[in-house]
């Protein structure tokens, strides 16, 4: 069963390279997409019809789902179930994440 919210872990990939992660990734049979946000932008309301996992690389951003609010930073993690309707806000750096389908 998915969960419906969603599931943040802080400093999950504290202190590893971008190529590291993306490894980690390819050996779980995942591709990995890099993505830049520019600074001060943000994404309305809305779902994916997939499990998607972002990894905070570089700048900061804010993922929220209901009552539910993290502030990211590089090296978190936070895993967005599918179907669960959330936004995204990044900060005044902009913000660059590993974006995965899980």
């Amino acid at each position: 069963m998915v969960s419906p919210v969603l599931i943040f872990e802080k400093g999950f990939y504290i202190g590893r390279s971008n190529e590291d992660i993306e490894s980690d990734f390819l050996k779980q049979g995942y591709q990995s997409q890099l993505v830049s946000e520019p600074p001060n932008s943000s994404e309305d309301p809305h779902t994916h019809s997939e499990t998607y996992i972002v990894v905070c690389i570089l700048g900061d951003m804010a993922v929220s789902s209901g009552i539910q609010h993290y502030d990211m930073v590089p090296g978190d993690k936070i895993t967005i179930p599918a179907g669960v309707e959330h936004t995204a806000v990044f900060g005044s750096e902009g913000s660059t994440y590993l974006w995965v389908k899980a």
